[in-house]
């Protein structure tokens, strides 16, 4: 075939495929917004495997969501409908940054029905953290079966922390805590006879009901702040904590599975990267410091809020393995891929409808999809989005132009082969 032919060819293809081409999706990677209206949203979960997600609202309220159905009429629970009304003292207290917090499901939610709820309570302030049993009805929680696990008192109304969550594989049920709040509360990071500031483990194998369960010792880690949002990446058990700043610095801290318990962060000796209050003159010694950094003034951040890693199909947004996380204040979408790059990354997601304000948690539901929980009351969806047709017809012209100069086993080739099978990938996933 003459070089005429081929450049001719060549020329005839582009303008078929150019003609053919349906218009670009350009909206293809926004986040779905599929509730709104609700009432102070704070988290959302779901177990392992489940199609529903099980949105906590801060009020004391557990309600869930369904593709087909949106938010179903009762909700899952309704603290109100454990003692009568929320005046009781194990109800959730909303009371500075308090209220309900975070949601776990039991490893063998399926068999043994048990979930645990994380929230501040009583007069005076505590953190506490309670078990429920699901009733007859799987959508219907039986308020009958709380059973209180762990309090630990509060000296103020704030730093609460905010997520407790099971590790993926070694069944213990971890839990992050604020340093208490107030100037007059930040030595309790460091001090190992407090529980806050601190990461703790509970092996729910030794609760002994009514006794209530102390978490393991030595504590897992110390030296935190506000660690209100934190997650477990699902595949590797990499446990990245978003610590609230307090005068310049936001800070992603990981801890990887299998670190040997006392892990120090340095609060309130260090702030981020720096001594606390300036300077790098403090002892540093044995302190672990933060795999990502922002700076109030020069990143226009306030409260970062951590997210989750992702663990699906690559699309243009994320990466496998990404972890995207956001500010309370500043509600950008930026991705690290640790440890192989710890600079943050714009992915550009926004909202199909509605506006990112205050956004308080970005969390898996039960297959791996992502959520992003908005306190003024909306929850969006980040799609794990199939290969889009643009992308498709690209990958043809590329194949056929290649074939036309005789290029089978070229570069070209083999990058659309990959392209191909990584669409024929995410569209398996997606479609579990």
């Amino acid at each position: 075939m003459s070089r005429v032919l081929v450049s001719r060819g060549t020329a005839l293809l582009a303008l078929v495929l150019v003609s053919l081409a349906p218009p670009s999706d350009a909206g293809a990677q926004d986040a779905t917004r599929i509730a709104s209206g609700l009432a102070a949203p704070i988290f959302a979960t779901a177990p392992v495997g489940d199609s529903r997600l099980f949105i906590v609202e801060r009020n004391g309220r557990i309600l869930i969501y369904t593709a087909t159905q949106g938010i179903l009429p009762a909700p899952f629970l309704d603290y109100r409908s454990v003692s009568g009304n929320c005046a009781a003292p194990d109800c959730p207290n909303t009371n500075g940054e308090g209220g309900l917090l975070g949601l776990a499901f039991s490893p063998t939610y399926e068999s043994d029905g048990f979930f645990y709820v994380y929230y501040t309570t009583g007069n005076p302030f505590a953190s506490r953290i309670t078990r429920f049993s699901v009733g007859p009805n799987p959508d219907i929680a039986d308020p009958t079966t709380a059973t209180v696990v762990w309090t630990t008192p509060q000296p103020a109304t704030n730093h609460n922390g905010g997520t407790l969550a099971f590790h993926p594989t070694n069944g213990l049920l971890y839990l992050a805590t604020g340093d208490g709040g107030g100037a007059a509360a930040r030595d309790n990071s460091q001090d190992d006879d407090s529980e806050l500031g601190k990461v703790l483990r509970f092996d729910l194998s030794q609760f002994n009901p009514p006794a209530q369960l102390a978490p393991e010792f030595p504590y897992y880690a110390k030296g935190l702040r506000n660690p209100f949002r934190w997650s477990f990446d699902r595949a590797t058990g990499d446990m990245y904590l978003g610590d609230v700043g307090e005068q310049v610095r936001e800070e992603i801290n990981v801890l990887p599975d299998g670190s040997a318990a006392g892990i120090n962060f340095g609060w309130p000796i260090m702030e981020g990267s720096e001594c606390f209050g300036g300077g790098m003159a403090c002892d540093m010694t044995g302190l672990t410091l933060p795999v990502v950094e922002y700076d109030h003034a020069q990143d226009m951040v306030q409260s970062v809020t951590g997210g989750s890693v992702y663990r699906g199909p690559p699309i243009p947004a994320l990466a496998d393995g990404e972890y995207l996380h956001t500010d309370y204040a500043n509600p950008f979408m930026n991705v690290i891929a640790w440890p192989s790059s710890n600079t943050p990354v714009d992915t550009g997601i926004q909202p199909d409808a509605g506006s990112f304000n205050s956004l308080v948690a970005i969390s898996e539901g039960g297959s791996g999809a992502l959520y992003i929980v908005d306190l003024d009351g909306e929850v969006f969806r980040v799609p794990e989005t199939r290969a889009k047709p643009a992308a498709a017809f690209a990958v043809l012209a590329l194949l056929l132009l290649s074939w036309l100069r005789g290029a089978s086993a070229s570069p070209a080739m083999r990058r659309a082969h990959r392209v191909l099978q990584s669409s024929a990938s995410s569209n398996a996933w997606a479609s579990r």
